[in-house]
């Protein structure tokens, strides 16, 4: 097969269907939405991490506690 002609403009147009007012309003909605998942995620990474340092300290002090004859 011959691929020589990659950049042509079938290729241009599967990045973006939607072409017009349609379009922008779709991807301004696309990209806010992104960006709430990052902030999502990275406040869910922030917990799991507390959590687990939390779990760490209880653990460590349950270890070092004196057990009862």
């Amino acid at each position: 097969m011959c691929y020589e002609g990659r950049t042509s403009s079938r290729a241009i147009d599967k990045r973006n269907r939607l072409l017009g007012a349609h379009g922008d309003a779709i991807n301004a909605i696309l990209a806010a939405a992104g960006h709430n998942l990052r902030l999502l995620v990275a406040w869910l990474r922030a917990l799991c991490a507390l959590l687990w340092a939390a779990l760490v300290v209880r653990h460590d002090a349950c270890r070092a506690a004196p057990t009862p004859a």
